[in-house]
């Protein structure tokens, strides 16, 4: 209307009186006010009522999230009873049985149970996480013991593959050290256990060095190199996520949740530590990881075998180590099961 009347004025109507021209104005600005009060009210409305909503969906979709949490980790105890006494009577075929054929299927049984016992683990770990109950207990370890340990169970998958297994580690690094020893080497068996499901030739390389150029910081850092299929970069930046896969057509077969990886960056995560990923699609891939630990006997190990140390496990001609007639232990469970197990396991020492 104010740009119809600036350039067409005789196209107007004119009032005339000035008190016309107030009054028509008045009811003009209050007409539109009132129209913009009512629209701008009932937009708040809208928008307070999606506000309540969505407020309702995230507390109900906490409440389910806490209830599956809460689920799965008293479903992962009560699973691991069952699966522990497999495991332990399985054991006892193992030891007391000389049929071959059955000692074979009992061998299978027993890494099939130990890889649900895992699974199993990883779901509880999972579970813990997500409701903050994780915790990092930090204790002096024997570094020797630990990468040995890591070097046994690792060299044994390799070579099933066929897979050459190569290890250097820092001949300064120190003979004992503070940290979470258990969630360490859950975090690097892992890795290596990746680097062996991922790889169908090659070679599997564990790299261990001690940092102490920041005196404040003194650092364990770990490299697994494989030349397996590697990772495409557009997937990288999902490693970690839950569940997460890829390349589903050509991994299909390969065992595991696809937990281990988000598992083991949350636990660095607790223990201010950080893992980093180089990869070339179907060349290779270089997981690092990097731990601040406190030093406890700073005696470095110097050169260690740590292949040559290795011994292979094997289900042959088990005999016990000792036998202890006198000796008498106190087992107290509310499994019955568990303790026909320890029972069942102590039986050839005679303790």
């Amino acid at each position: 209307v104010y740009g119809i009347g600036y350039h067409f004025p005789d196209a107007l109507t004119y009032f005339d009186k000035r008190s016309e021209i107030f009054t028509d104005s008045l009811f003009s600005l209050l007409a539109v006010g009132l129209a913009l009060g009512a629209l701008t009210k009932f937009q708040l409305k809208i928008y307070d009522e999606e506000r309540k909503i969505n407020k309702e969906q995230q507390e109900e979709l906490k409440r389910i999230n806490s209830s599956q949490n809460n689920f799965f980790a008293g479903m992962s105890h009560e699973i691991r009873t069952p699966i522990n006494t497999i495991i332990g009577l399985n054991e006892m075929i193992i030891r007391e049985n000389q049929d071959e054929k059955t000692r074979e299927y009992a061998a299978h049984i027993q890494v099939a149970g130990k890889l649900l016992l895992s699974l199993v683990n990883d779901i509880l770990d999972l579970s813990r996480m997500e409701m903050k109950r994780m915790e990092i207990f930090s204790e002096r370890y024997d570094t020797r013991d630990m990468f040995q340990e890591l070097v046994d169970m690792i060299q044994i998958r390799a070579m099933e593959k066929n897979l050459k297994f190569f290890v250097d580690v820092d001949s300064n690094l120190p003979s004992e050290l503070v940290g979470d020893e258990r969630r360490i080497k859950q975090v690097l068996l892992n890795i290596l256990t990746n680097a062996v499901k991922y790889t169908k030739e090659g070679s599997i390389t564990m790299l261990v060095n001690w940092d102490e150029t920041n005196p404040e910081k003194k650092l364990l850092r770990v490299s697994v190199v494989d030349t397996g299929i590697g990772i495409r970069k557009e997937n990288i930046q999902y490693l970690y996520d839950v569940f997460k896969r890829f390349d589903e057509k050509n991994n299909m077969k390969i065992e595991g949740s696809g937990l281990g990886l988000a598992i083991s960056k949350s636990l660095l995560d607790l223990m201010d530590g950080e893992i980093s990923v180089d990869s070339i699609y179907t060349k290779g891939s270089t997981f690092t990881v990097v731990i601040p630990q406190q030093v406890a006997d700073a005696t470095p190990i110097g050169e260690e075998g740590f292949l040559e140390n290795s011994h292979k496990i094997t289900y042959e001609n088990y005999r016990q180590s000792f036998e202890a007639p006198e000796a008498k232990i106190l087992v107290v469970d509310d499994n019955e099961m568990n303790a026909l197990v320890v029972s069942k396991l102590l039986e050839a020492t005679k303790v």
